[in-house]
């Protein structure tokens, strides 16, 4: 992300400029084929308490 602010002088008012980087999900886009031996799923809950 790249925030720009200039300032011509004090009596103008100060213009800001927003200049979005490249969003990191972009570089993420595409198709993945998942290795069923290598690919699990799960949940795991724990609570512990002490009374």
């Amino acid at each position: 992300m790249a925030f720009n602010l200039f300032r011509k002088n004090d009596t103008e008012t100060v213009e800001n400029t927003f200049v979005p980087a490249s969003s990191p999900l972009n570089d993420l886009e595409g198709t993945y084929t998942l290795d069923a031996s290598h690919t699990t799923i799960g949940f795991v809950a724990r609570h512990a308490m002490v009374t």
